[in-house]
């Protein structure tokens, strides 16, 4: 009498719950999707700084003193230039984050990213890894290169010494803190809004500042405070090292939760691409 053979099923592998080669692979993915939008910008906006710095280098009357005052727009931190520079990070930064999920909501693309094979928590961390430090570091590396250039360029017009400008300064790092508060809601904005990221993150960023700081200064003023007091207070929060740590424990919270929110929104899209 012959009988069936049971079989049991073997021991499987666990699928690790978050793969760094597929972080690294899935960033590549990402921008991959959006190299050709980075590259046109970084030449179109070092493109407009050079031409304007060599238009001033023609016309200047001392090219020696345009030359040491060129030196100082480009490596002093405080400079306008560098200001300007800062800025641009900090928006184009903000523009390509609110684009990275953009085929998430359309019908007839929507699959692609749903289709990759990796989970919610892999593909958010990526986004974020890839549009806060990975895009930072390019940034302060491509604007490096372009003071670098331009210095260069400006020294052999006017024949003085070659300072190499540093990669970045501490009040630089100022933006970059920032930028990365500031990313997270258009991160957030790029999985919530299913067009227009870019504006409806911004606008919702801008009144939601506008709300926390009227009540603030409401709590403020209930406390017997007047309106000017807390403008003139504002030197001695800066220097208490208690306010200081305060408002950054905030901030990182605030960080977190946005995120939070952005992941929370983004599984629920994912399931209905």
């Amino acid at each position: 009498m012959n009988t069936a053979a049971t079989t049991q099923p073997g021991p499987t592998t666990p699928i690790p719950p978050f793969s760094l080669l597929k972080i690294r692979l899935l960033i590549r993915w990402y921008f991959t999707d959006q190299k050709r939008l980075w590259l046109f910008t970084a030449l179109l906006f070092g493109g407009i700084v050079s031409l304007l710095t060599l238009i001033a280098a023609i016309f200047a009357s001392d090219t020696t003193a345009f030359s040491s005052n060129a030196a100082e727009m480009y490596v002093r931190s405080d400079s306008v230039r560098w200001q300007l520079s800062l800025s641009f990070y900090a928006l184009a930064g903000y523009y390509f984050t609110s684009r990275l999920f953009q085929t998430m909501h359309r019908p007839e693309s929507g699959w692609q990213l749903l289709m990759l094979p990796a989970s919610a928590a892999e593909k958010f961390a990526a986004a974020w890894l890839l549009t806060a430090p990975v895009f930072t570091l390019a940034a302060f590396l491509f604007l490096w290169l372009l003071k670098f250039l331009l210095m260069l360029m400006l020294n052999v017009i006017a024949g003085t010494a070659f300072v190499v400008p540093s990669l970045i300064s501490v009040p630089d790092l100022n933006m970059v803190q920032s930028y990365f508060f500031w990313h997270a809601i258009f991160l957030w904005g790029a999985v919530f809004f299913k067009s227009h990221h870019f504006l409806k993150a911004a606008n919702t960023a801008v009144a939601s500042s506008l709300l926390v700081f009227l009540l603030f200064i409401g709590g403020w003023m209930l406390t017997g405070n007047s309106f000017i007091s807390f403008f003139t207070m504002l030197p001695e929060f800066r220097e208490s090292g208690r306010v200081m740590a305060l408002w950054y424990t905030m901030r990182i919270a605030v960080v977190l939760f946005v995120l939070w929110l952005g992941y929370n929104r983004f599984t629920q899209t994912q399931l209905n691409p």
